[in-house]
């Protein structure tokens, strides 16, 4: 996650100000690893957006497959 929100902006979409784009995404971005850090246990936070807490929440038909190197 770190790396994809520190990725620049396109110079062809952005044109001349996709630095200054970039500077700016950078600036605003969360720091995401002060919070992970803070939570290295499973805790409350971590709890709160997963789903194998009460899987009879889910209320559709779910089929997820992945792998390490998908596109």
């Amino acid at each position: 996650m770190l790396a994809w929100n520190a990725r620049p902006p396109k110079p062809e979409i952005w044109g001349p100000k996709w630095r200054e784009e970039w500077f700016k995404r950078m600036d605003l971005s969360p720091a995401y690893i002060e919070t992970w850090l803070k939570h290295q246990n499973r805790d409350s936070f971590w709890k709160h957006g997963s789903i194998c807490e009460d899987f009879s929440e889910i209320e559709c038909a779910v089929f997820a497959v992945g792998g390490w190197a998908d596109p």
